[in-house]
């Protein structure tokens, strides 16, 4: 699972929608890509406005491996309760908050994903 957080936003006009998708896949590849600046970062392109209106918004986020974020929350807390407590198994795994919200977060995307089967991933 990705955790992803919004970064930036960019709108390009052309005379068609082509011509704007085309300018936004351009300025991506010559910006982005080419200068290898693209190892954490996705991108979603969209339409803006009617089918008819030759604009585009591309969309930037950030993302991180989720195992990656959660297991160093647990180095982290394993490591400040061992300087509290004088002993590195005094920490308190269950009570931390942090699985309820991963669970929660794992139910919520399954979730999407079971309604998104008919009509994307065929």
């Amino acid at each position: 699972m990705q955790i992803s957080e919004k970064i930036f936003e960019k709108e390009f006009e052309g005379k068609n929608q082509k011509d704007a998708y085309l300018k936004c896949c351009k300025w991506i590849a010559s910006n982005v890509i080419a200068i290898n600046n693209a190892r954490n970062i996705m991108y979603h392109i969209e339409k803006v406005g009617g089918t008819f209106s030759g604009k585009v918004k591309v969309i930037f986020y950030v993302y991180a491996d989720e195992t990656e974020v959660f297991d160093h929350t647990c180095e982290v807390c394993r490591e400040a309760s061992s300087l509290f407590y004088m002993s590195g198994e005094k920490h308190k795994c269950e009570s931390c908050k942090i699985n309820p919200y991963r669970n929660r977060l794992q139910e919520r995307l399954k979730l999407l994903k079971d309604g998104m089967k008919g009509v994307v991933l065929k």
